[in-house]
């Protein structure tokens, strides 16, 4: 409820804050060929239940790479991250919000 006075008259409205729900979470490219020694950006758009596009401020996403050897990614970043390869081979780098995954296969030839 907000309250307000003006002149010793009070005046009281009751007011709901609604806090988005995430309903979606991608990865952007969601397959991507990288050169040993060079890097792919990898860009996380995080949409609402009604799939309108959320942006945080800070929004600290857990990040992973099945194959390490392979491609390296950090543990946690915004939504944009770079990953780095390594050696030659195929990796599924996994993105993760509040329970909500995305994930993109990064191939080194």
């Amino acid at each position: 409820t907000v309250t307000a006075t003006i002149d010793n008259v009070v005046s009281a409205v009751p007011l709901t804050i609604r806090v988005a729900q995430i309903g979606q979470v991608t990865i952007d490219p969601s397959a991507a060929t990288v050169a040993v020694g060079s890097s792919v950006q990898l860009t996380v758009t995080i949409k609402d239940e009604n799939g309108n596009a959320l942006t945080l401020s800070r929004p600290i996403i857990a990040y992973s790479s099945n194959a390490t050897a392979v491609a390296t990614v950090p543990a946690q970043g915004g939504q944009l991250v770079t990953v780095t390869a390594r050696a030659p081979g195929t990796t599924v780098i996994t993105a993760n919000i509040n329970g909500f995954p995305a994930s993109a296969t990064i191939t080194v030839p």
